[in-house]
């Protein structure tokens, strides 16, 4: 397997990641609820009537009662009239009539605020359903706006640390990490799950999700190992509260087996996906979006052990579960298609794994996501097809260079992803003639890498030889000794100076030394040559 099919084999590591943020008023847990209406249990249809003869009932009473009493009575400075639109939005956010619901609160509050002056619990109530709204409708920069609001009026109304205060945080956190800001997102949520803690020092539901929540954060900073820990700590917590199964334990379970898939354990990462597979095909009996999602995380995991035939089954199972689902194009189609091009980019297929990549790739741009994780890996595997299967060395260099420029507005800095591709990204210009442009981007691939791994890491040492092969090439031989030395010390101490690795590294650096003519340093480590 060449140097850009590992590329795209890679890739495959976190595209089974399930992005979800859990939010903690789902929890039933609302925290500014000043009402004490029972909710009655009504259908749909009865739901909207009444509502319709609620309002109509106010009206009349408004009109009939209260105008007789008083003709100055003005309904928008009524706090009772305030309340009743503040409940009648809760009605309808309840029926998921979000527009309609956040047309109540908005009026609701802005009677509040001619009512009260400066701060006020009803006030913030009206502005943590704002923000519950608006979150819901997808407006989530609204919404951080809105609970930001609601949180500083919180703190100047009360000097007690409360759980509102954490809900409002976590709110706050997890509509940053909609918005892809994943680093505000973690700021937040970190306070709130501080803040949960020291409220709930036993297990809880609520710093269960919170726990979750900031794993999912960190996944998104590329920071596994320490949302692996978050993670791996909410799943301990959810079998101690839930002695049956549900749907939480399968996305923990999942998310671990990724955060597992991207450390390089991918043994492990599979039994945790097998599992989130089990109980899922359990507590769904047909289709749904997350059996689908499972199907595909059991093939993407299967594809990092090599086991492709078995990955592909799988991918093919959740790609045609998710289209029954989805009718039309759908993200998750478009990075299915994606992992289904790398395994065949795998096989040694690729004319199928061009094709495949290329129907996700237009798939996700039709979508508005051409600027998303999976356009850059659909690159890379186009990128890898024209350069090994058409030897269209441009329109390689083209594709690469694109996903190159994606990596880095996708990925923090120093990224794994960016680093290969600007490995590949040079291989390319080698085969262009482009002699120099080449080693600029083997240099950049091995100085990020520093940055990422142990120095005595293969990592580098593969970089390095790499490198020095290109210098060697380039007639370079002083600079070339340097690189296939260092490729050669590590390799030695990752494996042994006999390993094959080694070996190759060995052979290099004796050519190189036998044309600089350095007698003494042949003979110190020819005596390392494999007989």
């Amino acid at each position: 397997m060449n140097h850009l099919q590992k590329l795209s084999r890679v890739l495959t590591k976190n595209s089974s990641y399930e992005r979800r943020i859990k939010s903690l008023f789902e929890l039933n847990l609302s925290p500014m609820t000043f009402s004490s209406e029972r909710p009655l249990k009504l259908t749909s249809k009865e739901k909207k009537n009444l509502i319709a003869r609620s309002v109509a009932l106010y009206h009349i009473a408004g009109f009939t009662f209260t105008n007789i009493q008083n003709e100055g009575y003005d309904k928008d400075r009524d706090p009772g009239y305030a309340t009743y639109l503040h409940d009648e939005g809760r009605s309808l956010a309840k029926n998921r009539q979000l527009r309609e619901a956040l047309d109540r609160f908005k009026q609701a509050l802005e009677i509040r605020r001619r009512v009260y002056q400066g701060n006020h619990k009803e006030i913030e109530e009206s502005l943590s359903h704002m923000g519950g709204a608006l979150k819901k409708l997808g407006k989530y920069q609204e919404a951080i706006e809105y609970y930001k609001e609601a949180f500083e009026m919180n703190k100047s109304l009360s000097n007690q640390e409360t759980l509102v205060r954490a809900v409002y945080l976590e709110e706050i956190g997890t509509s940053f990490y909609e918005l892809n800001q994943s680093q505000e997102a973690f700021y937040y949520c970190k306070q709130s799950l501080e803040i949960v803690k020291r409220i709930f020092p036993e297990d809880h539901v609520i710093k269960e999700v919170s726990l979750y929540n900031l794993g999912n954060i960190l996944m998104s900073l590329y920071k596994p190992l320490e949302a692996l820990e978050h993670l791996k700590e909410a799943l301990e917590m959810n079998m101690k509260l839930h002695k049956e199964d549900n749907v939480n334990r399968a996305t923990y379970m999942s998310d671990i087996g990724t955060a597992l898939s991207t450390l390089g354990y991918h043994q492990e990462a599979l039994n945790y996906q097998t599992q989130a597979l089990t109980l899922r095909k359990k507590v769904y009996q047909k289709d749904h979006a997350e059996l689908a999602q499972s199907l595909i995380n059991v093939g993407t995991a299967l594809n990092n052990l090599d086991r492709l035939q078995e990955g592909l089954d799988y991918l093919i199972q959740g790609l045609n579960m998710q289209k029954r689902l989805a009718k039309g194009d759908d993200l998750i189609i478009a990075k299915t298609l994606t992992n289904i091009a790398v395994i065949y980019d795998g096989f040694g297929d690729f004319q199928s794994a061009y094709d495949y990549a290329k129907q996700a790739l237009e798939m996700a741009q039709r979508l508005a996501q051409g600027d998303g994780p999976e356009c850059y890996q659909a690159l890379n595997v186009m990128g890898n097809a024209l350069y090994l299967y058409f030897r269209k060395l441009q329109e390689s260099h083209d594709c690469l260079k694109q996903s190159m420029e994606l990596a880095k507005k996708i990925f923090p800095d120093p990224h794994p992803q960016v680093a290969g591709t600007l490995f590949s990204l040079g291989s390319v210009l080698i085969g262009l003639k482009r002699y120099e442009e080449a080693l600029d981007y083997y240099i950049q691939s091995y100085e990020m890498r520093q940055k990422l791994y142990p120095q005595d890491s293969f990592e580098i040492a593969d970089i390095a030889k790499h490198i020095g092969l290109h210098l060697y090439n380039m007639k370079r031989l002083a600079e070339a000794k340097g690189y296939f030395k260092q490729a050669f010390e590590i390799l030695t101490k990752l494996y042994s100076s006999d390993h094959l690795e080694s070996q190759e590294a060995l052979d290099l650096l004796l050519g190189t030394l036998q044309e600089l003519r350095e007698t003494d340093e042949i003979y110190q480590y020819i005596k390392y040559l494999k007989k």
